[in-house]
């Protein structure tokens, strides 16, 4: 994996022998970090619908002169 700026980029795996391998069964750490990223997700999503918002808000109140 290589660093760019805050994204971390893996090259598409594409191999079959290892696609084709059997899973490992997820562990508590994995479900407890499905539930971090989850709840994270939606926090950004919260922030980001506030934000749109106050956006239209402020296009609202410069249209309309006040």
């Amino acid at each position: 994996m290589k660093a760019t700026g805050r994204k971390m980029v893996k090259q598409i795996v594409r191999d079959v022998f290892f696609l084709g391998q059997p899973s490992e069964p997820a562990t508590k750490a994995d479900i407890q970090d499905g539930q971090h990223r989850s709840a994270s997700m939606k926090l950004i999503i919260c922030l980001e619908r506030l934000f749109n918002r106050m956006w239209i808000a402020n296009i609202r109140l410069t249209q309309s002169g006040l």
